[in-house]
């Protein structure tokens, strides 16, 4: 491999990560209801948690369902 395609996996990589970082911020600015002059503590907040591993099983609790269940009706008899 060269610098080139090093640069540009490591470059991807990063943009990846980010994103991560960006959705879960997002995810924990709602969850304390929009606060104004948080978003670093959201960011680094984030951040920690991905870089820990624990953003996957979180943010798919958190994320708004699609399909959001609703209470079976009471069956007849």
């Amino acid at each position: 491999m060269n610098k080139g395609t090093k640069m540009n996996e490591g470059t991807e990589m990063n943009e990846e990560v980010e994103s991560r970082i960006r959705r879960r911020a997002y995810l924990l600015w709602e969850r304390e209801n929009c606060p104004e002059g948080k978003h670093l503590d959201h960011w680094f907040a984030a951040k920690a948690e991905i870089e820990a591993g624990q953003d996957a099983e979180s943010v798919a609790d958190e994320e708004p369902a699609a399909k959001e269940s609703q209470p079976e009706p009471a069956r007849r008899r």
